[in-house]
């Protein structure tokens, strides 16, 4: 578990943060955001899934819940998508803005 808590005079969303760390993957799985009166407000979960042909640990599905409003977000599902490749081959210029404007899609 790491902590981390807002510095004094700084400005940011949550007062406080807790992270919990899959000790095998180094991925965050859970983490605790706290407001300004040091309540629990936001809950976030890290699905993952083992590719144990790569082998690597990837995530595949994040929720987030907002505790105080009763609202939820989930990002990533990915379900109706062939598996990405990990080895890609990447260069430079797949680094620049005109290589985002040949990925993106209308």
């Amino acid at each position: 578990m790491v902590e981390a808590t807002l510095r004094e005079g700084a400005c940011h969303i949550c007062k406080k943060r807790r992270f919990y760390v899959d000790e095998d993957s180094w991925t965050i799985l859970l983490a605790d955001n706290y407001d300004n009166r040091d309540q629990l407000w936001r809950v976030s979960e890290g699905r993952v899934i083992n590719f144990y042909e790569e082998p690597l640990v990837s995530s595949t599905l994040g929720v987030h819940t907002d505790l105080q409003t009763g609202r939820y977000l989930a990002l990533g599902l990915k379900n109706e998508f062939p598996v990405g490749t990990f080895d890609p081959n990447l260069t430079e210029r797949d680094f620049t803005p005109a290589a985002l404007r040949r990925m993106g899609r209308r």
